[in-house]
């Protein structure tokens, strides 16, 4: 520790002597950082990364205190928000606005750290009107079937994105409560998949950030799911079957609606018992039969 002493005319003044701790500065040469927000980011995405402050003698400080500045360069200068941690530590958060190469620039007393300056490559983030939804679940669908379709994104130069993250949104509004499922598949796409329980037309939107992807929002006509209780088989092939010979019978699928469908597509299945191994084979006529 060393002692303080305040004196008026010889004599120490009230509460000195007294004695602080003078604890060591930060080293610019041996302080360090380290972090995810140095390897790569995305424009509009906050990167991350941590300062550890060293000492002369290569001793993590214990607290902090320490007036480290950050801030990035090219192609804009980007300011970076600095959280003393307490322990020696300092969390940086920085939001770059503009994709292309940056230069992350951290400094103790006007000297950059060790290793810095550090060089970022920045990769655009996804464009709402770039982005864009195909699938089937798209284009029309069946009560109690699983409409399906994927979303691509696609970045400010129009260059589809090779990775995940991003936030993209899904409202579907009709007759039944359909919320949707996104599944980030790592590789700039993106699965969705919901579930109408009723028939009629769907309103999807797909939102990137708050804004409409390409051509959303869609409307999407769901059709009645066919009926077990109301389709009915008719055909001789009910009555009776001969070897060796084909027997044949029609299925008819009725929503539940009570109208005949017009078209296919419905999971039919036929089981024939007996004694024999009897498969049934079941010809999609595309016209609810």
């Amino acid at each position: 520790p060393t002692t303080i002493n305040v004196l008026l005319h010889g004599q120490s003044v009230k509460n000195t002597p007294t004695s602080a701790t003078i604890k060591p500065a930060p080293n610019a040469n041996l302080s360090y950082v380290e972090g995810p927000g140095l390897e790569g980011g995305q424009a509009e995405k906050p990167g991350h990364f941590t300062i550890h402050a060293i000492d002369e003698a290569g001793n993590p400080r214990a607290d902090g205190g320490d007036e480290f500045q950050v801030w990035l360069e090219a192609p804009q200068e980007t300011p970076a928000q600095v959280t003393d941690n307490g322990d020696g530590t300092y969390a940086v958060v920085y939001m770059p606005v503009v994709h292309g190469n940056h230069v992350v620039h951290v400094t103790f007393a006007g000297s950059p750290l060790k290793d810095i300056p550090k060089h970022v490559y920045v990769k655009p983030a996804p464009n709402a009107q770039n982005s864009y939804a195909e699938g089937p679940g798209l284009e029309g669908g069946q009560a109690l079937q699983p409409s399906r379709f994927k979303i691509i994104a696609v970045d400010s130069d129009g260059n589809n994105r090779q990775d995940g993250g991003d936030h993209f949104e899904v409202q579907v509004g009709g007759p039944s409560d359909s919320p949707a499922a996104i599944t980030d598949n790592g590789d700039g796409t993106y699965d969705v998949e919901f579930n109408p329980t009723l028939p009629g037309d769907y309103n999807v939107a797909v939102t990137l950030n708050g804004a409409n992807i390409k051509n959303t929002p869609v409307s999407v006509f769901v059709k009645a799911a066919p009926s077990a209780a109301l389709s009915y088989a008719e055909g001789a092939g009910l009555k009776q079957a001969f070897d060796n010979e084909p027997a044949v019978f029609t299925i008819h699928a009725i929503d539940v609606d009570g109208q005949p469908r017009k078209d296919g597509g419905d999971p039919f299945e036929v089981v024939i018992g007996g004694a024999s191994n009897v498969q049934a084979n079941i010809v999609d006529n595309n016209d609810g039969t």
